[in-house]
């Protein structure tokens, strides 16, 4: 099976300034696209407006932040099952239900070509499931759509003179997110825990403005360049390591049989001038 892509859907581009209808029409319209080409695709959507407000209207009267993140996974759930319906509804083959852990959406792929997910458990954001859901996918990096275009020195929302980073490794980009879960409804370019496990599994993260839905587009067809690249990988995570070591050992066996074929190839086209020459 090809690697599925991976992509999270920040929740402000379901709740956000630009036309979210178009906006939606388009996204479907991609998917269907890339469907049609034979490939599969995992959303993880974010909670957008309706867990921001449903955190703030609780958090005064809920002391536990887990209780409070409860409240934003919901949403996250509400809208993945919005994106879901939309893309039954024109027959895409998507995963009739919304997985509540990374390894259910993975298992899905074997049945569906889209599988579309919320948040997980209390302290992971949408991004760092979006991580894990790559991982367990066998997905290669992420591409995470927010309505910002880069990765910014500082929020460029706030600071006009924040400049963008055009690629910049993993753990530079931590250096600039921290390694401290973000608390509940909190949100960031990219959360520091997804950093971290991105790290640990050796993935990319690709950081783009999803309102324009020609980026997501070209990322999904690897005309974007990720911009956060692992210098090297590292695994911490024996599932990570088991997972890491497998491929290594495919990858070696590959280069075995080119070698092998290549070679073969060779001898059969040597062999007939030796024969003349004789």
């Amino acid at each position: 099976m090809v690697a599925p892509a991976i992509i999270a859907l920040g929740g402000s581009l379901l709740y956000g300034d630009h036309d979210v209808k178009t906006w939606l029409g388009q996204l479907r319209q991609t998917i269907v696209h890339f469907e049609g080409n034979g490939r599969k695709i995992g959303l993880v959507v974010g909670g957008g407006k309706p867990a921001r407000e449903g955190i703030q209207l609780a958090e005064n009267l809920i002391s536990d932040r887990y209780k409070l993140d409860e409240i934003g996974i919901a949403a996250t759930r509400l809208n993945a099952t919005m994106l879901q319906t939309m893309l039954a509804e024109i027959g895409c083959n998507v995963a009739n239900a919304v997985p509540t852990t990374t390894h259910q959406a993975a298992e899905l792929f074997e049945a569906h070509d889209i599988v579309v997910m919320g948040g997980t458990k209390p302290g992971h954001t949408t991004d760092a499931v979006s991580v894990a859901f790559a991982r367990d996918a066998g997905a290669a990096h992420v591409i995470i759509a927010t309505n910002v275009s880069h990765v910014y020195t500082a929020d460029p929302r706030t600071n006009e003179d924040a400049e963008p980073f055009e690629t910049l490794t993993l753990v530079e980009l931590q250096n600039i997110t921290g390694k401290e879960a973000l608390g509940p409804g909190q949100s960031a370019a990219v959360d520091p825990i997804a950093v971290n496990w991105a790290i640990d599994c050796g993935l990319r993260i690709g950081v783009l403005d999803g309102r324009d839905i020609r980026r997501v587009e070209d990322a999904l067809e690897g005309g974007i360049d990720i911009s956060a690249k692992a210098e090297e990988r590292v695994c911490k995570d024996a599932d990570c390591i088991k997972k890491y070591e497998k491929d290594e050992k495919n990858k070696e066996r590959m280069r075995v049989w080119m070698l092998i074929f290549f070679g073969i190839f060779a001898f059969l086209t040597i062999l007939p001038v030796l024969a003349r020459l004789v």
